[in-house]
């Protein structure tokens, strides 16, 4: 069964966000490590890399199903040159959500035009996205509790530096 052109589209538009997820990510990393949080470095320069990876299943899945695979100019991130940490990881827990809320978008269009494969790839796509959402909550909430404590923040990001 092929793709119905909405489906491409939409598709794309996540392969699309996916890739611009891990240069945003990496573009978080930067901003970490000119403010000398080496772990925080580590962990987003890990989750750009996780990033890719996901852009790299929707190239695939679309490439499997003979589609056309079109990725669009990425939008530039921004360098978080004046933010805090707070902000940084807010952001980051923000975009989970509209990323989730993209891959939600791909499911009633597989579910209408009776396109099955889609609807289980979207589905293990969205389960992934939950995992992320939690996991960029988790650190957000961490960040909101220390405050101000540069002690438990170094703390943090020590224990980022040592995940896996």
């Amino acid at each position: 069964m092929q793709l119905s052109a909405r489906m491409l589209e939409l598709l794309n538009t996540q392969l699309t966000n996916e890739l611009y997820s891990a240069h945003l990510y990496l573009s978080v990393a930067a901003y970490f490590e000119a403010v000398n949080l080496k772990g925080f470095a580590k962990y987003y320069q890990e989750k750009s890399r996780e990033e890719h990876k996901h852009a790299l299943l929707f190239f695939d899945y679309i490439a499997d199903r003979l589609g056309r695979i079109q990725i669009s100019t990425l939008t530039e991130p921004p360098t978080f040159q004046m933010y805090a940490v707070l902000d940084v990881v807010t952001m980051v827990y923000d975009h989970e959500q509209k990323i989730s809320a993209a891959i939600q978008e791909i499911i009633p269009v597989a579910i209408n035009t009776e396109d099955t494969a889609t609807r289980v790839f979207a589905e293990k796509m969205i389960m992934e996205q939950v995992e992320e959402e939690a996991t960029a909550n988790i650190l957000l909430e961490k960040i909101r509790f220390i405050g101000d404590d540069k002690g438990a923040l170094l703390d943090i990001d020590e224990d980022l530096a040592e995940k896996d």
